[in-house]
């Protein structure tokens, strides 16, 4: 039988019903001490089966994609089936928030699921930051290859930066995808590329160019960095 995905349009309270003893148990120790453990916004579910309350809706069960232990039951309109092609794209989103984000783009998510190798696009360049917090730089980029990666599930994309910000050459554990120079080339999920680029070098709109994650550097989360921007001077 093919699976069929969804993602999850609202947050929802896992099912400890399917768990084990020892699930059911840490559930409602975790619920109790820490407040509740719910599926989040943007989680990728598996649907599992069907019932009916008791005032006649009827209540689909499905199973989280990460971790098929844990469940959901939810209603039609708080669910959004997905094609086997929009999972393997959003399944390399860590993030249920960002996954969110990024598919509820919805003109954005069409332009970057239908790029080309060859492709010119600007990407969000992840790099280590002051003490651990990551930040993110602006670089425009080569599409080089498409597809799955070694120990990681869905599509990534295979990047030829045109700065010397990336992690490889194009190989990933002895397999070559694509060449290119040593720290040139760097593989990305799908919500890391901003825009197809116009053939300038004149970087994106903010409004456009901006990481999944906003949030201000003093409140330890990611920074985008921009060609010429001061803010990064002395790094």
């Amino acid at each position: 039988m093919t699976s069929r995905y969804y993602i999850l349009l609202q947050d929802k309270p896992i099912e400890s019903e399917s768990m084990s003893l020892f699930q059911r148990l840490s559930v409602i120790y975790v619920n109790t001490f820490f407040g509740r453990t719910d599926a989040l916004k943007g989680s990728l579910l598996v649907f599992a089966g069907r019932t009916s309350s008791s005032t006649g809706a009827h209540l689909n069960h499905y199973h989280l994609a990460e971790d098929p232990n844990k469940g959901v039951e939810c209603e039609a309109h708080e669910v959004e089936h997905l094609t086997i092609n929009d999972y393997v794209w959003l399944l390399p989103i860590n993030q249920p928030k960002d996954r969110y984000e990024f598919y509820n783009q919805k003109e954005k998510y069409k332009t970057v699921t239908t790029l080309a190798v060859e492709d010119r696009v600007w990407v969000s360049v992840p790099e280590e930051g002051y003490q651990g917090v990551d930040q993110f730089t602006c670089c425009i980029a080569t599409v080089r290859y498409i597809g799955p990666v070694p120990e990681k599930q869905g599509n990534y994309f295979g990047l030829e930066l045109e700065k010397r910000l990336g992690t490889c050459d194009g190989s990933i554990r002895g397999k070559c995808y694509f060449h290119c120079k040593d720290n040139f080339g760097i593989f990305l999920p799908a919500n890391h590329i901003i825009s197809k680029s116009a053939g300038t070098s004149q970087v994106p709109p903010v409004s456009v160019a901006k990481h999944p994650h906003p949030q201000k550097k003093e409140e330890k989360k990611g920074k985008l960095l921009v060609p010429g921007d001061k803010s990064s001077s002395g790094r």
